[in-house]
């Protein structure tokens, strides 16, 4: 219900507005000199270094911002002699904005001087930087005289500059947003009255906010002009104050009163904003000794949806853990991003932070990072160029360096993604974590006898490796007993906390069943979560069960070196298979061994001993 209300209120205004027009010159009250508002002759007639369509005649680059639709109506008149209707209008684009204005004059009918006048404004703006906006326009006027037509036809241009800058003093006071803007006009007079229709005009000024509270603020805004009608160079002085971001209070006076109007002015606003739709009315009150008062209402209109929402973002990686030592696994991570916005994407920037917080890379592209240097041949180019967003890439990769192509160490990096659009809604960060590792793991196996019998003679039983790791807790560990064929029997899981330092095997398989008897093999390998990894193997075990017997028989039950020569022994064993050494003592009465005789996997059948 409310939006309705909203429009039938202000087109009730608007009727207002153009009965007012029509009436008879002198029951009027209201003016309108050509172009100028009530917002701007409130305060002064300034604003060449402002924005929005009540600006438009003053300088055309002030609609170079427009977010959406903007009008403006008014009427006013000077003693009620001097009758002035106006409106204006930006349409925002992707090539920048354009503007329209129109204003209907009617004046006393004076030799000299402009009965009625028709005058035509049409123009465009483009923001060429982040702080530079520029305006042209096409201007017409068409005017009657007692003595005869006059006309005229030229042309205005205008910039606007922001400067970014601001500076606080205390207590809410500083010099804060300061901007600059510069306009003029010139054409050719044309008819019998030239003198009359001639609108030339030049003017340089510049504003900034001096006082900034949570619901108060205050402009002063400054500026000097050339005029043709005015004769001289008068000097404007304006201040704006806003309360509750709803109403307006504004004074300003020009020096010398040239226009013979709005020597010094009074101005309020009031202004309801809604989600897509903001009206403003406005009213000024000026006085010159010799030309009485004057008075101007104003209606400005803004519709549309405004971009206040940042982007909506996501960036995942591809990996979180890697490691980038050039072996072909896992040497990089592939961040994945999306973006979705409202208005024209302005910039990003993707960060990778070491665990102490400091920036080791940085990925970004902003509109200022691609600003070129403005020469004619470019400002000239950017005229026809459209405004596109700046390029999100779908996917940005890093390779573990810093910024000088250095690898960065191991550790814990943290990733920080933002994007921001040409409205400066800047995206709350996504963050993540990445993990860089280009420490593998390691494992050393040794085992003190590899043939076992796991037989319950309490005799070689079991079969014990000794493992030796250098590992992280969330590596994960495999190990397990092959047989000859290739078939995992016996099978072990561990994480990088749980690797133990001995494996017993007791010859059982995963299912609790005997392993059959042979030869088999040890295996234990590792492959952390950035791709390195560790392998190790021992072979050649054999497992038996069987009783084997082994029989040293000697040739003679009495020996004596001096009558024999030597003693022959007979060695046998009830199996060779799996032998890996033997060994032969002769011990005396006292047990004590006297001769030893040894050997490998082969077995010496006969062995001489000369005692």
């Amino acid at each position: 219900m409310m939006k309705p209300r909203i429009l039938a209120t202000s087109l009730s205004i608007t009727l207002l507005l153009w009965t007012s027009a029509t009436a008879d010159a002198r029951d009027g009250r209201l003016v309108l000199l050509p172009g100028g508002s009530a917002a701007s002759l409130g305060r002064g007639g300034t604003g060449v270094s402002d924005t929005g369509i009540n600006s438009f005649f003053l300088n055309p680059a002030s609609i170079a911002p427009a977010e959406r639709f903007e009008m403006f109506l008014g009427h006013g008149s000077i003693g009620g002699d001097y009758n002035n209707t106006g409106f204006a209008a930006a349409f925002p684009s992707s090539y920048g904005a354009f503007g329209i204005s129109f204003n209907s004059i009617s004046t006393p009918s004076r030799t000299g001087a402009l009965r009625t006048a028709r005058y035509l404004s049409i123009g465009g703006a483009k923001e060429f930087t982040d702080r530079l906006s520029v305006g042209a326009t096409l201007d017409m006027l068409h005017g009657t005289t007692p003595d005869g037509p006059g006309h005229f036809i030229g042309a205005g241009l205008g910039a606007r500059y922001a400067t970014g800058f601001s500076f606080a003093l205390a207590k809410g006071f500083g010099i804060f947003d300061p901007s600059f803007g510069v306009a003029g006009r010139a054409g050719i007079p044309l008819g019998s009255e030239k003198k009359t229709s001639d609108i030339d005009t030049a003017s340089a000024g510049y504003d900034f906010t001096f006082y900034r509270g949570a619901r108060h603020s205050i402009v002063f805004l400054n500026e000097i002009a050339a005029d043709a009608k005015a004769g001289g160079y008068p000097v404007k002085f304006g201040l704006e104050s806003w309360l509750f971001d709803s109403y307006a209070l504004r004074a300003g006076c020009t020096v010398p009163g040239a226009y013979g109007h709005n020597a010094l002015s009074l101005g309020a606003g009031w202004r309801i904003s809604r989600s897509e739709f903001d009206a403003r009315l406005d009213y000024s009150l000026g006085y010159h000794r010799s030309e009485g008062l004057s008075h101007f209402l104003g209606l400005t209109l803004n519709y549309g949806a405004l971009d206040r929402d940042p982007p909506s973002i996501t960036i995942s990686p591809a990996e979180t853990h890697i490691s980038p030592n050039y072996d072909g696994r896992r040497d990089y991570v592939i961040f994945k991003t999306s973006v979705r916005d409202a208005s024209r994407i302005s910039g990003w920037r993707l960060q990778i932070l070491n665990p102490d917080g400091g920036v080791v890379r940085e990925y970004r592209l902003s509109d200022r990072d691609m600003g070129e240097r403005l020469t004619p041949y470019s400002f000239i180019k950017k005229i026809a160029l459209r405004k596109e967003s700046t390029v999100v890439p779908e996917s940005v990769l890093w390779d573990g360096t810093d910024a000088r192509g250095r690898l960065v160490p191991d550790g814990r990096y943290r990733y920080s993604f933002i994007v921001w659009d040409e409205r400066d809604n800047i995206s709350a960060a996504r963050t993540g974590v990445v993990h860089v590792d280009i420490t593998s793991p390691s494992v050393e196996l040794t085992v003190e006898d590899r043939l076992f019998s796991p037989n319950g003679d309490r005799k070689k039983d079991i079969l014990t490796i000794v493992q030796q790791v250098v590992t992280a807790p969330d590596d994960e560990w495999t190990a397990g007993f092959r047989d000859a064929a290739g078939n995992t029997v016996k099978y072990f899981r561990w994480n990088g906390t749980e690797v133990p330092r001995k494996v017993v095997w007791d010859g059982k398989t995963d299912d609790g069943g005997e392993a059959p008897e042979g030869l088999y093999s040890y295996f234990t390998e590792c492959t952390d979560r950035a791709g390195n990894s560790a392998i190790k193997s021992i072979g050649e075990i054999t497992l038996t069960r069987r009783y084997e017997t082994a029989d040293a028989t000697a040739s003679r039950r009495y020996f004596s070196p001096a009558l024999h020569r030597e003693l022959t022994w007979m060695l046998s064993l009830s199996s060779i298979s799996g032998l890996e050494a033997w060994k032969l003592s002769i011990e005396n009465a006292d047990r004590k061994i006297v001769r030893e005789f040894s050997g490998g996997s082969a077995l010496d059948r006969l062995v001489q001993w000369n005692g």
